[in-house]
């Protein structure tokens, strides 16, 4: 593939810019490196410098086609061009940043932004865009299987180059075995499935009960408002006669035309396959979403796409396909050129387009054990072994990929690594979007019923049995919102809240020494359907420990989408002399601000590290004694190593028998 120049980084009509002045003083020569200002004990080098003066350049280079100035244009695409041109600057309209780190032998490329308006930084340490820097021949050693990759124009049809997803297909059946280590070897087939027929057929056909082993493909897409075309009740022997393929929306239209392109004669898709108006049948189809999608040959991702009517891969320019290429005058540089690389490929294609922000996708991706991705700029791949796209076909560069957790589902993995897994999962999960909040246990119920047979461990409403009370510290990570409209689970779970929650990761060992300072008694829950992953009616959880009477300030909320968080102050003035601090997360916002009155329940102490004891703030319900609902999460601050589990010392401090049931247990809901 021929790459892309980006000339206009490193010179313009006058000769070398600012930029490519500094860079030419920069990491490739050895005496700089030596310099005082820039000494070799030192693990990284660095250098600044300005990119455009001014918006008007900066958009003229835009206007030249100009691929590095244009991707810096796509990555602040929110912001218009008047903005841009009238913002307040505050040095340079773009800088630049050039990290060099030695023992890697990785060379960074960071674009910043100086602009700023009222209740917005744009100038901070977030880059816009960061590029990978190598010289030419790091290209041509990694890109393998570049005759492979077919030539395009603007505008090529979604699906007329399937050439190089059909050389990735090939490459992980013959030398991986990404299909063998999700298949269980039943021969699975999901309950109906689209018959897509060949490429001379106007409809397809819903096929109930399906042949065994019979190969299918998937489609991860967002449904957007007004989905029209849906199976339900009354349609089912008309969708069995057959579905005028023209009658659909355009991405359903051009999966059917991959699926056809792949070989593969069967397609899945929710909206056609799963009964929309039943209950039971939904209920039954998406108790089985881990089956479906990992016993898929791949799954097709409507990634770029915001609605059904979006279709796969969109117009776009030959230009953005290849590798940037610019000249410089650096010694040693092949050609005096040097490659640029989006660090951030993945991020930008795929972690932040639109199918990923649907929270249903997040298990279908992980769950399939390969998935064809249809991006804005170009076609991605990812199975267990390997991310791949148009301009790597044989691979992401190193440097570029995201960790891809999902290899975790796909190979032997320690028990800690999949607890964690899900904990970094449930991070992601949490900040996407559902349409039915009720859907918050189920979409994401196959990965969890899959985890849960790796680990051998009892799934408790989005937590994990053998390490309940590590499971319970969750907390919030942005502003908290405010609890569901409708039940969806008990205050002790993540389910309850609306907004994007955390761990503490570095609680993630079950087998990380602590000391507990409450037991799990024991849990009761009633499930809506038969299926213990999916939706709950009611749960209480009951303990054993003892709490603390505390009080705290509420204030009101912050502008930023920030954690609400403060100090604590306990009534017993005993406690308050062990502890440095005591601060506080809430999970939702309270209805009031000013001081609030609270409990805290502490739950464990990190022994092998600074001795932080954490625990749950709560509220009484009223109903019952001893019943309590969780606001929220503390972290106690010992004032010394030694005090430790001294700081909640039981028979130091005298317990309010009121405070607990009549079994003395303290009744979570």
């Amino acid at each position: 593939m021929n790459p892309r120049l980006g000339d206009d980084l490193f010179r313009d009509t006058t000769g070398m810019t600012t930029l490519e002045s500094h860079l030419l003083g920069g990491f490739h020569s050895q005496s700089n490196l030596n310099q005082p200002d820039h000494s070799a004990s030192k693990s990284t080098w660095k250098r600044f410098g300005t990119h455009h003066v001014s918006a008007s350049t900066f958009l003229a280079s835009v206007a030249r086609r100009c691929v590095v100035c244009e991707s810096i244009r796509a990555a602040v695409s929110k912001l218009s061009d008047d903005f841009l041109a009238t913002g307040r600057l505050f040095n340079s309209f773009t800088t630049y940043g050039v990290y060099y780190f030695p023992a890697w032998g990785t060379c960074w490329l960071v674009f910043h932004l100086g602009l700023s308006e009222e209740g917005m930084e744009l100038n901070t340490d977030h880059s816009i865009l960061e590029f990978l820097c190598r010289p030419p021949e790091y290209f041509s050693a990694h890109i393998e299987v570049n005759s492979l990759v077919p030539a395009h124009t603007e505008g090529s049809d979604s699906t007329e180059n399937l050439d190089v997803a059909m050389a990735w297909i090939q490459i992980c059946d013959e030398t991986h075995d990404c299909l063998r280590q999700q298949s269980d070897g039943s021969g699975f087939s999901p309950t109906r499935l689209l018959d897509v027929g060949s490429t001379e057929d106007s409809v397809v056909k819903l096929v109930t009960s399906p042949p065994a082993h019979e190969r299918y493909v998937t489609l991860s897409y967002c449904w957007g408002t007004g989905t029209s075309v849906r199976l339900l009740s009354h349609k089912i022997e008309g969708f069995q006669r057959g579905i005028h393929v023209e009658s659909l929306p355009r991405t359903l239209q051009e999966a059917f035309r991959v699926s056809r392109g792949l070989g593969i004669k069967y397609i899945w898709i929710d909206a056609l396959c799963i009964v929309q108006d039943s209950e039971s049948d939904w209920n039954h189809e998406s108790s089985k979403m881990a089956e479906i999608y990992r016993n898929s040959y791949c799954n097709i991702a409507a990634t770029s796409s915001k609605d059904c009517h979006g279709g796969l891969i969109k117009a776009r320019s030959p230009d953005h396909l290849g590798t940037i290429l610019v000249t410089t005058g650096w010694e040693g540089c092949e050609n005096g050129s040097l490659g640029l690389i989006d660090r951030f490929i993945l991020r930008h294609n795929i972690e932040k387009a639109p199918l990923n922000a649907r929270g249903w996708v997040l298990q279908e991706r992980h769950l399939s054990p390969r998935t064809l991705h249809f991006a804005d700029t170009r076609l991605f791949w990812e199975c267990y072994k390997t991310t791949a796209c148009e301009t790597w076909p044989a691979g992401v560069a190193r440097g570029c990929q995201l960790a891809l957790l999902k290899r975790n589902l796909g190979h032997p993995a320690p028990r800690d690594a999949l607890y964690l897994y899900w904990r970094q999962l449930l991070r992601s999960y949490t900040a996407t979007r559902l349409t039915m909040e009720e859907d918050k246990l189920p979409a994401i119920s196959g990965l969890a019923r899959k985890l849960a047979a790796l680990l051998s461990d009892k799934y408790v409403v989005g937590l994990w049995g053998a390490s309940l009370l590590t499971e319970l510290l969750w907390h919030a990570a942005t502003r908290p919102g405010h609890r569901p409209s409708s039940y969806l689970g008990p205050t002790w779970s993540w389910v309850s809240t609306n907004g994007q929650v955390d761990t503490n990761i570095h609680w993630t060992s079950i087998d990380t020494v602590h000391t507990a300072l409450a037991r799990v008694v024991n849990y009761q829950i009633e499930y809506a359907t038969d299926d213990v992953f999916g939706r709950v009616r009611s749960a209480t959880l009951r303990l054993s420990g003892r709490i603390y009477p505390a009080t705290f300030l509420h204030p009101m909320q912050p502008s930023a989408d920030k954690p609400l968080y403060g100090s604590i102050t306990f009534d017993d003035c005993q406690i308050n002399a062990h502890c440095l601090a005591t601060s506080y997360t809430l999970d939702v916002a309270l209805g009031s601000v000013g001081s609030v009155h609270t409990y805290c329940l502490p739950l464990l102490v990190d022994i092998e590290g600074v001795r932080l004891i954490r625990g749950l703030l709560l509220q009484p319900t009223g109903n019952n004694r001893g019943e309590y609902s969780r606001i929220g999460t503390f972290t106690c601050f010992p004032n010394s190593s030694e005090a430790g589990t001294a700081v909640f010392n039981e028979e130091q401090y005298h317990l309010d028998p009121t405070l607990v049931d009549e079994e003395d247990h303290i009744v979570l809901i």
